[in-house]
């Protein structure tokens, strides 16, 4: 009888030993998904391998009263070329896009961010991409949502069969999305 209390005083203990640690995991995991999910949220400033942004934009404005702002952009598109010219006049050019929205929630992905985008502006070079009179016509927390889209095309220096001078075309997207706040004045 003894040996099967120990027993049993053992199991209990190894169950409620288990039982702490995966709720200790539990809150390790949720503190690191609220991470993941602020920063995805927030990221004014963001950096990877590929491209640099930083939103100079108000995080809090008035309802109903334009801002202007900008996106300063980093791509490693640079490498190859930091010329916009659409002209022809160059071997390389380049164009950046910035496609968004202005929504009350982020809890979608980006092929459905790309459907619902309303807006988009050209950056005036390979660095800014200018935010201009942008209003929010309702109080509450809103998000600026959207794809960056770095875009070069390369002149191969070369003609196909027909004459027809060949080019190559490299796209790089990655999404931007600032949380603001519109209050009241």
């Amino acid at each position: 009888m003894k040996f099967l209390t120990q027993r049993i005083s053992i199991i209990i203990a190894l169950t409620a030993l288990q039982f702490l640690g995966s709720c200790k995991n539990d809150e390790n995991n949720n503190d690191e998904n609220k991470n993941l999910i602020q920063e995805k949220i927030n990221p004014k400033k963001f950096s990877n391998d590929v491209v640099e942004f930083e939103f100079e934009f108000p995080d809090t404005v008035v309802i109903n009263k334009p801002y202007n702002g900008k996106i300063k952009y980093k791509g490693i598109l640079d490498t190859i070329t930091k010329e916009f010219n659409l002209e022809g006049e160059s071997e390389n050019t380049r164009y950046i896009i910035y496609s968004f929205t202005k929504t009350k929630s982020i809890d979608y992905d980006e092929k459905h961010l790309a459907k619902i985008a309303i807006d988009t502006i050209g950056a005036i070079d390979n660095n800014t991409i200018l935010l201009s009179k942008i209003k929010f016509t309702q109080l509450g927390t809103y998000y600026l949502d959207g794809i960056i889209n770095d875009n070069a095309i390369i002149n191969l220096k070369t003609k196909d069969k027909d004459g027809n001078a060949l080019s190559r075309s490299i796209t790089d997207e990655v999404r931007a999305t600032l949380k603001v706040v519109v209050i009241d004045k």
